[in-house]
């Protein structure tokens, strides 16, 4: 059978620790695992995203009151999405926490 994707996302957390498919990571307290959804690498939730919350840090994080603009799945958010509205640069997803 072939493989769908790597486990290599090309991204990697705060700490410049690379991220995989099925990672345990944290998101401004939120718990999740690294997966392939929606045509993307990101982060799949165990529970509902708190966007209030991801949108709060957004000044905090990039001392810039950018509009946000976010998919607002209900489980899930892309990596992209989150590199684009926290500024982040090349592939360091700088609000990316590895767990495990």
């Amino acid at each position: 059978m072939r493989k769908i994707v790597d486990s290599f996302t090309g991204i990697y957390d705060e700490e410049l620790n690379a991220l995989e498919v099925d990672d345990e990571v944290s998101l401004f307290g939120m718990k999740g695992i690294v997966a392939f959804g929606c045509g993307a690498y990101g982060i799949g939730f165990y529970d509902e995203i708190d966007w209030d919350l991801i949108e709060s840090k957004i000044l905090e994080v990039t001392g810039c009151d950018n509009a946000p603009y976010f998919c607002h799945n209900d489980n899930f958010i892309s990596f992209w999405e989150l590199m684009w509205n926290f500024n982040c640069e090349d592939n360091h997803c700088t609000v990316v926490n590895l767990i495990t």
